[in-house]
């Protein structure tokens, strides 16, 4: 007699993905017991599921706000590199031609060279500059 079947000569199924039914057993005990072991595997992998899934959207929700977080860090660095090139096409018309400024130009030259001399002094008040 092999381990699969019983005294009566039935055979057994060993717990396997689908649900026992009593025709495969010999006695209702034995069936139970399938049955309770199946039941059991069941419910803890439908708690796994729910946890993966619970893991895997909170994942995803996470992503998401590193992404807008970044799409609104992008936007400000972009309007940064763009206010920089201004001022370095300024700068540069400034080094290039000095006399072809207009009043404008002139006292934003003059703001510029205030805020640097701010600057140098804070610096050197620090002793960093």
């Amino acid at each position: 007699m092999s381990t699969n079947e019983t005294s009566q000569g039935k055979k057994r199924k060993a717990c396997g993905k689908r649900e026992p039914q009593r025709s495969d057993y010999a006695t209702e005990d034995e069936f139970k017991r399938s049955w309770q072991r199946w039941r059991e595997t069941r419910d803890n992998n439908n708690e796994s599921v729910k946890r993966s899934r619970q893991l895997a959207k909170q994942k995803r929700q996470e992503h998401e706000q590193q992404y807008q977080q970044r799409q609104q860090e992008n936007a400000q660095l972009e309007a940064l590199v763009s206010e920089l090139k201004g001022e370095v096409t300024f700068l540069s018309k400034v080094l290039k031609d000095p006399e072809s400024l207009d009043a404008e130009e002139r006292r934003r030259l003059d703001q510029l060279i205030e805020e640097a001399g701010g600057a140098a002094a804070a610096a050197a008040a620090d002793g960093t500059g």
